[in-house]
């Protein structure tokens, strides 16, 4: 790597007065300290690397050009790495597409990530922001515990989950999530354990596992020639690498066998299971069989491009409608607060059974309250329910007067469907 520049004081005071959604080019001030801190992107010191990113992706949207230029032109592979951070922060953080390699966002690498680190009795925390930066994906958060013990760990080219699952087994851990496809975190659980199986980008773990037995059905036998025995239900739990721009995913079970190799009865569950999930039930197990092998696929959808809807004055178009997925919304009711906004939405065509797609897995699309400058804030959604059609929207920690903002609405402009298989051994049963 390069030994870093220094950036003079002049310029790091521009970088703080820069404007954070402007759509104005940078300042021949703001592009000569842009150029200095994409120079550290290289340095030899971890935390110059860090700072130096943080800072570009400060400098907001206007940056971008010069990262893609260094993207295209760089041969240094952390130095790669670290522009493609920064263009994805600036369109987290600012609720824009941006494409970094120059195709649609759908010919992003399927394939699990790799993790190469060499470190000895450095804390946890640091171990996982290493890994986050040499996957690009987010940084894993850990219990209080957890965050300071430390851990030596030298892999080379391991694949992303199986690097987790190496860090979990060297510090007596899990990583689980507060909902299905929320954000990770290592924790420690009394008795847990972890079976499960990576699959490419994506990883598999049992949840939970339980036996039932009939009482006043018959018993019919799994395998020809072996007596019933009680049924046995699995649910499991996946979650992908969130660089993987996915908006909607499902998973199912297709086979089940014996270790010996016997096809197995099963039967999925009548009622639609939580994206994140996959439950399946075998028909009575054998009491003899200790093991099955369980076949399946996760299907992700990612998106590309970027399609919006735009409301603008909201908080003064009440009786308006916007058109968010295909179904027009008329706004029935706006409050607004100090910091806060409350909006009501009501399908005009009260029994269409098409819903408004919900995007809370990539918060590049959804709802958001935009400033006059295109700065976006997400919304929190409650969808209609029971007897309730209506969509209430709830944004908070607001900057500012939102008077004069617009309601947008942003979805994929298309989707592209892609299937991992995954084959789980040695389950054991229940």
């Amino acid at each position: 790597m390069k030994p870093g520049l220094a950036v003079p004081i002049f310029l790091m005071m521009v970088l703080f007065c820069t404007v954070g959604v402007g759509r104005a080019d940078l300042s021949e001030g703001q592009k000569m300290a842009a150029e200095a801190l994409i120079e550290q992107l290289s340095d030899r010191r971890f935390a110059v690397r860090q700072q130096a990113v943080d800072r570009l992706a400060a400098l907001g949207p206007d940056v971008v050009p010069l990262v893609k230029k260094t993207l295209a032109e760089t041969d240094d592979n952390e130095v790669k790495l670290r522009c493609r951070m920064v263009i994805k922060r600036i369109a987290e953080e600012h609720g824009i597409p941006i494409d970094a390699d120059g195709h649609d966002g759908t010919a992003v690498a399927f394939e699990a990530s790799t993790v190469t680190i060499n470190v000895t009795d450095v804390p946890l925390s640091e171990v996982l922001q290493r890994v986050s930066e040499a996957s690009g994906n987010a940084v894993i958060d850990a219990d209080d515990k957890l965050r300071d013990q430390t851990l030596t760990l030298s892999v080379e080219d391991m694949p992303y989950w199986d690097c987790l699952d190496r860090i979990c087994r060297e510090t007596g851990s899990i990583y689980t999530s507060d909902h299905p496809c929320g954000r990770l975190r290592m924790t420690r659980i009394e008795g847990a354990r972890d079976v499960g199986v990576r699959a490419g980008p994506v990883a598999v773990k049992v949840l939970r596992a339980y036996r039932s037995r009939r009482f006043r059905t018959p018993r019919t036998p799994m395998v020809p020639g072996q007596p019933g025995g009680s049924g046995v239900s699995y649910q499991l739990v996946y979650w992908w690498e969130d660089r993987l721009p996915v908006v909607a995913s499902h998973g199912r079970v297709t086979r089940a066998t014996t270790a010996r190799g016997e096809v197995m009865v099963t039967r999925e569950p009548t009622s639609a299971e939580p994206a994140g999930t996959v439950a399946v039930f075998l028909r009575d197990v054998p009491k003899d069989v200790t093991n099955v092998v369980l076949e399946g696929e996760i299907t992700l959808e990612l998106a590309a491009g970027v399609h919006m809807t735009r409301l603008r004055t909201v908080l003064a178009a009440k009786g308006k409608t916007i058109v968010a997925g295909g179904v027009r919304l008329k706004l029935i009711e706006t409050a607004a607060e100090p910091n806060a906004v409350l909006l009501t939405l009501r399908p005009e065509d009260a029994d269409r059974k098409t819903t408004v797609p919900d995007y809370r897995t990539h918060r590049l699309y959804g709802f958001f309250l935009e400033d006059a400058r295109g700065g976006r804030f997400p919304a929190e959604v409650t969808a209609p329910a029971g007897a309730r059609t209506d969509y209430v929207l709830r944004f908070v920690g607001l900057p500012g007067e939102p008077l004069t903002w617009s309601l947008v609405y942003a979805a994929p402009a298309r989707r592209v469907r892609k299937v991992q298989p995954f084959r789980m051994t040695g389950l054991p049963v229940p």
